[in-house]
């Protein structure tokens, strides 16, 4: 997969609906059985948008391997055109340490290489986009 962005409709699109997302008003759990697992404003219009709830239980399933590590941490979901997907999770730094890995055989999310954070305090994890950091 490349790190390049196509230039889709559907990542356009998606990417200009989130554009202006910054900060969150409002924290949302998505799934009753993570009930600690939280996402930002952002996060859920992303899932809604793109129908992919499916990333957020992903993320929720690995983030207490990544939080026991790390309690902030770079997520990235790489979206080919072959509609494959890799998720991983690092610690953001130049060279990253990988906390977490996932290859996704089919997806219909949108091309290109999608960022988001994920933070804890200890009690709450907090999935979010950068533009909410």
């Amino acid at each position: 997969m490349t790190q390049t962005q196509p230039n889709t409709p559907e990542a356009d699109a998606l990417r200009a609906a989130l554009a202006y997302h910054s900060g969150s008003e409002e924290l949302h759990r998505v799934n009753r059985l993570t009930p600690n697992f939280l996402v930002t404003d952002g996060v859920k219009d992303m899932a809604e948008l793109a129908s992919a709830f499916w990333f957020c239980d992903l993320v929720a399933s690995h983030a207490p391997v990544i939080v026991a590590r790390d309690h902030f941490s770079s997520l990235t979901l790489e979206v080919s055109d072959q509609h494959t997907a890799q998720f991983t999770a690092t610690d953001g730094r130049e060279p990253p340490t990988l906390y977490a890995s996932q290859h996704i055989p089919y997806t219909d999310f949108p091309c290109g290489a999608w960022k988001f954070y994920l933070s804890s305090d200890g009690s709450n994890t907090v999935l979010m986009l950068p533009g909410e950091y």
